[in-house]
């Protein structure tokens, strides 16, 4: 009896499995997040107020929404993308900032979540290893909302 229970256990596993987490590719998962993010809240140095990403991985950093000088660049890495049951799309990145930008080593490890209607954008980063989950009460979480 109990073989057959766990039996039927892995087989509801083995097919509700891909509902839950469909892998998406990250060449897809760039295209999705270029553009213009703002955030008139995250208006200081490492919260940026606009982000303008691209599709090959690199952003350019503005302290605020409304300045057209540029304060820094940056560039993502994406290692693992997937979606949810919720059609959101996750995904874990190596940042390269600043003085990283060009480095081999990169200035932190990312969570981002991109929401299933592609306008909000959340992630939370760390210096020493990739977060498991989005904090927003983390002092390392950010959220931003696609400029059209």
């Amino acid at each position: 009896m109990k073989t057959r229970i766990f039996m039927s256990v892995v087989l509801v596993v083995s097919f509700i499995t891909p509902l839950i987490a469909d892998e998406i590719s990250t060449t897809e998962c760039m295209k999705l997040i270029s553009g213009t993010w703002v955030n008139n809240e995250h208006q200081d140095f490492g919260k940026w107020g606009k982000q303008i990403r691209y599709e090959n991985g690199t952003a350019d950093l503005y302290t605020e929404v409304s300045d057209i000088e540029l304060n820094r660049e940056s560039r993502i890495i994406i290692n693992e993308a997937w979606t949810d049951s919720e059609e959101n799309i996750w995904f874990k990145a190596h940042t390269f900032s600043g003085e990283y930008f060009e480095g081999a080593a990169p200035a932190n490890f990312a969570l981002y979540k991109l929401s299933n209607s592609q306008n909000v954008l959340e992630y939370i980063w760390s210096f020493y290893d990739y977060p498991t989950e989005i904090d927003p009460d983390h002092i390392f979480y950010r959220i931003y909302y696609r400029q059209e």
